[in-house]
């Protein structure tokens, strides 16, 4: 086990050094500001096809952690819900970059500012929770 360890390390100094430079005091900085240049793909997924219309490209939001493999810091629009098993009411989730894929849409970028502060929004379950947090309504009829 400390021979895999070791070589796990050795490999993420080596990367470091090679993407971000010697002094690794700057690393997590550099991440970041690589990170501020990146576009989020139009139509991104987590299967890394390209973007669909690369003018509809959105610029990565200055995420904390900047590894690209966590809920906060995904790098494609991926649904996540915490899901708390005590009080299913008090689930939260996030969808980087917002609700929708329409470029002119008010929900375009509905969760951009919450994504880029490393929080989630409130996403209850029951139909009372769901209730009090609808911003509006739509009855279907047959």
């Amino acid at each position: 086990e400390a021979d895999y360890v070791n070589i796990i390390v050795r490999a993420g100094w080596r990367y470091g050094k090679a993407r971000f430079g010697d002094d690794s005091t700057r690393w997590h900085e550099r991440g970041k500001q690589a990170l501020l240049e990146t576009k989020l793909p139009y139509m991104s997924t987590l299967d890394g096809f390209g973007s669909l219309e690369e003018a509809d490209d959105v610029t990565m939001p200055a995420l904390r952690c900047t590894d690209g493999g966590t809920i906060l810091s995904q790098q494609a629009q991926s649904y996540t819900q915490f899901v708390r098993l005590d009080d299913a009411d008090e689930s939260m989730s996030i969808l980087p970059i917002g609700q929708s894929e329409q470029p002119g849409s008010a929900y375009r970028l509905s969760t951009y500012e919450l994504w880029g502060q490393a929080k989630l929004h409130p996403a209850p379950l029951s139909r009372k929770a769901v209730d009090k947090v609808a911003a509006s309504t739509t009855r279907l009829a047959p």
